[in-house]
C-alpha cells in the first residue's frame, strides 16, 4: 500500500509527463507477459513515446490537476491504467499501442486518449492507428512527386536526343 507521500508523488510524475506531452492514449490491460509489454514500450521509445502503468485514480487526479477534467477516466474501466505520452507521431504510437492490443487478444485494450485536447473513445483511436506515419508519409509524398517529374525529365532527354540524331 502506497503512503500519502508516495501517492503524492506519483500524481505529480504523471502530471508532469501529461503536461510535456502532444498526445496522450489510455489502455488497460490483464495478464500480459512483461516481454509483449517491453516490446511496445521499446516501439514507442522509437517515436519518442513513453508507456507508464499508474493507478486508475491516481492517474484521474494527474489529469485533472493538469487541466484535463472532462476525460472520463473512472467511468470506463477498473482496474490499472497505462497511459501513453506520446511527442510526435500519434499514428505511429498508436500503430505500436494497436497491435500489441492484437496480439494480446484484446487482454490489453486502447480505452480511448486525448488528442489535441479533445477526448476520444478506443474505436476513433483504432482508426487512426490504421494510418501511415509521418515518416512512412512524407516517404509516399516525396515518391509520388518526384515520379512524375523524374519521368518528364526522362521523357524531355529522349525528344532532345532524338532530335539531336
Amino acid at each position: 500500500m502506497l503512503t500519502k507521500e508516495q501517492k503524492k508523488a506519483k500524481v505529480d510524475q504523471a502530471k508532469a509527463k501529461i503536461q510535456d506531452s502532444k498526445y496522450l492514449v489510455f489502455t488497460t490491460y490483464t495478464g500480459i507477459k512483461t516481454p509483449m509489454v517491453e516490446e511496445m514500450r521499446d516501439s514507442l521509445r522509437e517515436v519518442n513515446s513513453k508507456y507508464s502503468i499508474i493507478k486508475r485514480t491516481l492517474g484521474y487526479l494527474a489529469l485533472r490537476q493538469a487541466g484535463h477534467k472532462d476525460v472520463p477516466l473512472l467511468d470506463l474501466f477498473k482496474g490499472q491504467l497505462g497511459m501513453a505520452f506520446i511527442q510526435d507521431d500519434v499514428f505511429a504510437s498508436l500503430a505500436a499501442l494497436s497491435k500489441l492490443e492484437k496480439d494480446t487478444k484484446n487482454q490489453f485494450q486502447i480505452i480511448g486518449g486525448i488528442l489535441e485536447g479533445n477526448f476520444y473513445q478506443a474505436d476513433f483511436l483504432q482508426n487512426l492507428a490504421i494510418y501511415p506515419s509521418k515518416e512512412s508519409f512524407y516517404t509516399k509524398f516525396i515518391f509520388n512527386v518526384k515520379y512524375p517529374i523524374q519521368k518528364l525529365v526522362l521523357t524531355l532527354n529522349a525528344i532532345k536526343d532524338k532530335k539531336e540524331n
